[in-house]
């Protein structure tokens, strides 16, 4: 592989989308995808290619908030009408706690990268130092997506009768669809 050459062109990251599914659990593969993104993003860091990294990182953001903001809208307030008894490791203010530590991180870390690509740091980041803090952001993120996981798409796609809840399906798929239609736009 020529090392100039990105390892995941952002075009073929888009070609894995939109994300299919027709439980609440299904969407749980849209986190899959985005941790493929960061993990492409970390290679072009390694490589220095800091218009690269910070291609795939911008993308990886909008995935994320994409994924979250269909949690707030739809599937979260679903959740907390109705489900009987919230688990005790699901409560809603741990999801949307996660959601306020995610978003942070994720704006500093482009903030970072994007003073690099502008030379306003004179010096390329120190690379063990933000790994490590992708590694803790890492981490919140895995904690997080099992949290969704096990908690909110499993009693999701628990609810009965299902025909109830086919509506805000079809309502996460337009918007998802939405989404991808933007996301092409801007490539």
């Amino acid at each position: 592989m020529d090392m100039s050459e990105p390892a995941m062109k952002i075009s073929d990251f888009h070609k894995q989308l939109p994300i299919p599914f027709s439980t609440f659990g299904d969407w749980a593969a849209l986190a899959e995808l985005s941790k493929v993104l960061f993990l492409d993003h970390q290679q072009q860091c390694m490589k220095g290619f800091w218009e690269n990294a910070y291609a795939r990182l911008y993308a990886f953001y909008h995935l994320r908030e994409h994924a979250m903001q269909i949690e707030e809208q739809w599937l979260i307030p679903l959740y907390q009408s109705q489900i009987a008894e919230i688990p005790k490791g699901g409560a809603v203010k741990y999801f949307l706690r996660e959601h306020v530590l995610i978003r942070k991180n994720l704006q500093s870390f482009l903030q970072r990268i994007n003073h690099t690509l502008c030379g306003s740091i004179s010096d390329e980041p120190n690379l063990v130092s933000l790994f490590e803090e992708y590694h803790l952001f890492k981490d919140l993120l895995d904690h997080h997506d099992s949290r969704d996981r096990v908690f909110l798409y499993r009693e999701l796609d628990t609810l009965q009768p299902r025909n109830e809840f086919d509506a805000v399906l079809t309502s996460i798929r337009s918007a998802h669809l939405a989404f991808i239609n933007h996301l092409e736009r801007q490539v």
